[in-house]
């Protein structure tokens, strides 16, 4: 399952409540289920994307997402596998084999969003897609998250 925004706060949803039915997850933008300590009842594989100066759902939404997904299941250090100056990706993984992966970009998308956007081709002139040169493709990391995570 995945989700941008208001369907990424679903994906969260969704997986708190019925953790069994899903090999793994994509989420950007927005934020849910892991707060107050409440968890899936399994761990799933996340990938979650978050721009930092996101006009829509503050990137402290996204940083407090992280940090509450951290806390529930017991992850190793944290690893960054991909940077650049305008984003990087950080893998954790627990003792189970269950990756997280959190990404914060730079990237906006213009007014009203700014950082409300999906990273991916600049040629895709979509309302919520980025702007700009040097970006990762969500929907690539997505597709990859998703094949290197089956059930």
């Amino acid at each position: 399952m995945t989700g941008f925004s208001q369907g990424s706060m679903m994906t969260f949803r969704m997986i708190c409540a019925h953790a069994d039915a899903f090999a793994s997850v994509g989420s950007a933008a927005g934020g849910g289920c892991f707060e107050g300590g409440a968890a899936p009842a399994a761990e799933v594989p996340i990938l979650y994307v978050h721009g930092e100066s996101d006009a829509i759902v503050a990137f402290s939404t996204g940083q407090a997402q992280r940090d509450h997904i951290l806390a529930a299941w017991s992850f190793g250090a944290p690893t960054v596998f991909a940077q650049t100056a305008d984003y990087s990706a950080t893998r954790w993984t627990t003792a189970a084999g269950t990756d997280f992966e959190f990404w914060q970009h730079r990237f906006e998308a213009g007014f009203p969003s700014y950082g409300h956007c999906l990273p991916g081709p600049e040629s895709d002139g979509g309302a919520f897609r980025c702007r700009g040169a040097g970006q990762f493709d969500y929907s690539m990391e997505l597709l990859r998250f998703f094949t290197a995570h089956p059930r």
